[in-house]
């Protein structure tokens, strides 16, 4: 009886929040398209147009015990177009942000949603055409995002999507 005992209060105080407590998750979340006014100086090209993104994140404690406070950082990584470059000159941006998460009970989850994220569209009015092959119409999109939750200074859980992200940038 006390070897379980002395078992069970060691492995209690082993517990600390690890990657496998806590589940962490984005939903993207759209908003509305508003149409903009033709830029200045721009000849033959349509009025523009934006609709407003963001994220919904989640945080899951799927642990055996409640966690102390913690705090997420998340990086969305947009892809900008520009009317008249050629495919594959997009340029990436990357929008970056943090949240305080609360401590959590067992089988609690925390939501909280990201800064918004502009992304703009644009086309060339009827008639209108680039040279050299340059595109008519340009749209920026979320091309990924990246979470990380962390204990202080420990990180606990990590979400990508796509996997690819973190081939091709470096977490800062």
């Amino acid at each position: 009886m006390k070897r379980h005992l002395l078992c069970l209060v060691l492995s209690l105080i082993g517990m600390s929040a690890n990657a496998e407590d806590f589940r962490l998750s984005l939903e993207p979340r759209k908003g509305g398209v508003r149409q903009g006014a033709v830029p200045t100086g721009s000849v033959g090209v349509s009025p523009s147009a934006s609709q407003m993104w963001t994220g919904e994140i989640k945080v899951e404690n799927v642990g055996r015990q409640p966690s102390g406070p913690m705090h997420c950082k998340y990086v969305i990584y947009v892809k900008r177009q520009e009317l008249g470059r050629k495919m594959g000159e997009e340029k990436s941006e990357e929008v970056s942000g943090e949240l305080d998460v609360p401590a959590l009970k067992r089988g609690a989850v925390f939501s909280a949603t990201t800064s918004e994220v502009t992304l703009r569209q644009q086309s060339l009015s009827a008639g209108y055409y680039v040279k050299d092959g340059g595109q008519g119409k340009a749209s920026d999109s979320v091309s990924g995002v990246w979470l990380k939750l962390f204990n202080g200074n420990t990180e606990v859980a990590e979400f990508v999507n796509p996997p690819t992200i973190k081939t091709k940038f470096t977490w800062k």
